[in-house]
């Protein structure tokens, strides 16, 4: 193994330490010693993106429910995927495109419990001089993907087929996504790049002469849900709602509450990924508010139908593979989570 960097390193030791206040708790020993300790697992570094998670630990909502759950993360979905279906997590964050995947490519027994991004965490990005702002607009053009084969890529694959262009037509380009990414468009090497929203806040910050547009336009689908698999949900439902209840209260605190004092509370026991820059953590976490609003308050976290109806056309006839969208996820935690 690889040995950490530096700023790894602290972040690694900051979470431990929060593990550690937040087993130390009145609930905290006493559900560890009977075994009622759950880990909640995010597949990237601790971005702005994941500020609802963290407040859940540190603002006090997992152990309001009596629940001892610890947050661990990494990069990659894949290592995600594999600490759920080892049983080493209970539940893990990933995107709906991943979770898909996953699903068709691995047989990965895996069900959404609640959508927490209703549109997408990537962005199109082009100059303002130059726009690409559609899918037609892309034919015969280069556009930048983080990786060839990996989710960017197949969710250009998957507006191109819903805009029926053949996905041939147009040259993919690996590109770093960040904010030197721009510097290819100015010289020409790709029209349009995709990459995660949260860069884009950091470009319009720098002011680069940029214009970009949400991918949720022409490949709608849910952009980021909570996940178990069937084995752990069948075996732990009571669990699952404490989990989500406490989640919920999370995001309705962050939604409600001035940015600073959320960003605050959460720094004291974890390093932020930009967190040195709290302007841009606070557009960042702003944007994403948006994100898991998009399809109104109403539905925070939970399963919108017509998005993963919509989300398993485009990956059918994207090439992918078919299957019944209602097999991908659940909306019988979050109902009782509502009181439904």
């Amino acid at each position: 193994m690889n040995p950490l960097p530096s700023a790894a390193r602290r972040q690694f030791l900051k979470q431990a330490g929060s593990a550690a206040i937040i087993a130390a708790g009145p609930f905290g020993s006493a559900l560890a010693q009977s075994g009622d300790k759950y880990i909640l697992f995010l597949p990237f570094d601790l971005i702005a993106e994941f500020v609802f998670e963290l407040n859940a630990a540190v603002g006090g909502h997992f152990k309001a429910q009596g629940i001892d759950v610890q947050i661990m993360n990494a990069r990659g979905t894949a290592i995600t995927v594999q600490q759920l279906i080892g049983g080493r997590a209970s539940m893990g964050e990933m995107g709906g495109l991943d979770m898909m995947k996953a699903v068709s490519s691995q047989s990965a027994p895996l069900i959404s419990v609640a959508t927490v991004a209703q549109a997408g965490i990537f962005d199109v990005v082009s100059l303002a001089s130059a726009p690409v702002r559609t899918p037609q607009d892309m034919r015969g053009k280069t556009i930048g993907v983080l990786s060839i084969g990996g989710g960017t890529e197949n969710m250009l694959d998957m507006m191109l087929a819903g805009a029926d262009i053949p996905i041939n037509s147009v040259e993919r380009q690996p590109v770093g996504g960040t904010l030197g990414s721009v510097e290819l468009l100015k010289q020409g090497k790709v029209q349009a790049f995709i990459t995660i929203s949260e860069t884009v806040v950091a470009m319009k910050r720098a002011g680069e002469p940029i214009e970009a547009w949400n991918v949720e336009k022409f490949a709608p689908l849910p952009g980021q849900c909570y996940v178990v698999t069937d084995k752990f949900m069948q075996a732990n439902p009571e669990p699952i709602v404490k989990m989500l209840r406490a989640l919920k209260a999370s995001h309705d605190e962050v939604n409600a509450s001035d940015p600073n004092v959320i960003l605050d509370r959460i720094e004291k026991h974890y390093e932020l990924v930009g967190g040195d820059d709290r302007g841009y953590m606070v557009d960042a976490l702003k944007m994403h508010i948006q994100l898991n609003l998009a399809q109104g308050n109403e539905n925070l976290l939970r399963n919108v139908p017509a998005l993963w109806e919509r989300g398993a056309d485009l990956y059918a006839r994207a090439g992918f593979a078919k299957f019944d969208p209602k097999t991908l996820y659940t909306n019988r935690f979050i109902d009782e989570v509502y009181g439904l």
